[in-house]
């Protein structure tokens, strides 16, 4: 074990029934401890290596790179032992029955950053710093106790890569300005963070926001990249294009116009469910090409962005209006929904029939129609032609 700043290399707890040891290792002494021991290390662990992921990737990455932080990235490993005898002069521990049971992706991540061939750049593995959490049990009639421990160290919630915007202040700022919105007396809750909304209210979640204003902009973020793409901050990433400041709050027509996209995206989406039910109550299914909300929402919003050029109108000025729906969504001739229902039923049409015409091509997949940018440019085609008969209804008189 290492020595913390005042020269002592752990932390020792007792309780009525065992002890726990808590410290750090070097990243080395663990790959080497799995170089000699092998799979046996991973005896009580409820699962072994699972390959070469992303995430295992990164831990070697961070080892050989910024080993110092390491100690900050990382979990650490979780290990039991049948019997436990510290040597303090040593700074060691000896183990009967050692294993693993939560931690293996990081050292055979770290072996693996061992065994590599690296450049001058790379830093030794022995640099790198693993929070370790030792403790004892009985064996064999605590293993039990252990199959707990290990179920509650590998059981966690599922962390959404969305969740890691939840601190933006740009999201801390939709909150708050969505807390001052209604529709017929039911307040709106933005969630920038994952929890339960308040009785009665009406939820926005942050990545559901995110993606449809992105869709009905510039079309489903599964063309581009998908999730980890959308809600990638960096210059290569698409979460600038809905947030340009994400470490600012918004200023009101910034505000307005998220918001007035939402609300029509929300308004489409609604005329797409009332549809699904209407054909669920004939035994009817949906066309296959309306199957996603957010083809929906891109040809909708591209109809309106086509429409008014044409006319050379303020699209996102007519948007903003729409940010604050007790003004429109409740009366049925209000301009923006006689706007809004016309753009569904002229994106639908012509999501059908492109479906239907690429749907002839060879080697034509389904999935892949949803997934190609290709499918954007063929709808901005099939939108001309409406378009050449009449302009459909502005969102604003």
């Amino acid at each position: 074990m290492l020595q913390d700043a005042n020269n002592v290399p752990w932390s020792h707890f007792m309780g009525p029934d065992r002890e726990m040891y808590i410290g750090e290792v070097s990243g080395a002494e663990l790959a080497s401890l799995l170089q000699e021991h092998k799979a046996a290390l991973f005896t009580m662990n409820i699962r072994d290596y699972v390959g070469d992921t992303k995430t295992n990737k990164q831990i070697k990455q961070t080892a050989l790179q910024r080993p110092e932080d390491f100690r900050y990235f990382n979990n650490g490993v979780t290990a039991v032992a049948g019997k436990i005898t510290p040597d303090p002069k040593l700074h060691t521990l000896t183990c009967e029955r050692l294993s693993v049971i939560n931690g293996a992706q990081t050292i055979r991540s770290l072996l693996a950053a061992v065994l590599e061939k690296k450049p001058p750049t790379h830093k030794p593995v022995s640099s790198v710093r693993v929070p370790l959490r030792l403790m004892s049990f009985s064996y064999p009639h605590e293993v039990a106790f252990v199959r707990e421990v290990t179920k509650y160290n590998n059981t966690q919630n599922a962390i959404k890569i969305a969740d890691f915007m939840s601190n933006d202040e740009v999201q801390k700022d939709l909150a708050r300005r969505f807390h001052d919105l209604n529709l017929a007396g039911r307040r709106y809750e933005y969630l920038n963070k994952r929890s339960i909304k308040g009785r009665n209210n009406i939820a926005i979640t942050l990545e559901e926001l995110t993606k449809s204003v992105y869709a009905f902009q510039f079309g489903p973020d599964d063309m581009f990249g998908g999730t980890a793409k959308l809600f990638d901050a960096s210059p290569t990433g698409l979460y600038t294009k809905v947030f340009e400041h994400p470490d600012a709050a918004l200023t009101a027509d910034a505000f307005n116009l998220i918001a007035g996209i939402y609300f029509a995206c929300a308004y489409l989406k609604s005329r797409w469910e009332q549809h699904r039910k209407a054909l669920r109550s004939k035994k009817v299914t949906m066309h296959p090409s309306l199957e996603r909300k957010g083809l929906i929402y891109f040809a909708g919003g591209e109809l309106q962005r086509m429409s008014y050029k044409r006319q050379d109108f303020d699209l996102d000025h007519d948007l903003r209006k729409l940010a604050k729906p007790n003004n429109w969504w409740s009366e049925p001739s209000s301009a923006p929904r006689v706007a809004l229902d016309t753009a569904f039923d002229i994106a639908s049409k012509v999501l059908i029939q492109q479906y239907d015409s690429k749907k002839k091509s060879t080697g034509f997949k389904h999935r892949n129609w949803f997934r190609d940018p290709e499918t954007l440019t063929d709808i901005r085609s099939g939108l001309e032609f409406p378009l050449d008969f009449g302009y459909p209804p502005k969102l604003s008189k």
